[in-house]
């Protein structure tokens, strides 16, 4: 998903997948669902804020409350797909 293409919708779900950069750890080629790193993560959009300058930071809310945030340079290390 593109932030600029698709934009979020309050209150949605949002399922996060890492991006794999290599398939090789350590020279290993490896599956990234063996590392819970890699592993889909769920949550839900809260709303947008301005940080430092015109950084506009992403506010997300997983399951049990805590929140997340991330800038549009951040949200490119992942897939990002509506659940």
């Amino acid at each position: 998903m593109n932030i600029q293409t698709m934009p979020l919708i309050r209150g949605k779900q949002y399922q996060f997948s890492y991006k794999m950069k290599t398939p090789y750890f350590f020279g290993k080629k490896f599956d990234p669902s063996e590392f819970s790193m890699h592993a889909p993560r769920t949550l839900t959009y809260l709303r947008n804020c301005k940080g430092d300058g015109k950084v506009i930071h992403h506010i997300f809310q997983w399951k049990g409350g805590a929140l997340e945030r991330f800038t549009d340079e951040q949200m490119e290390d992942f897939i990002i797909t509506k659940k």
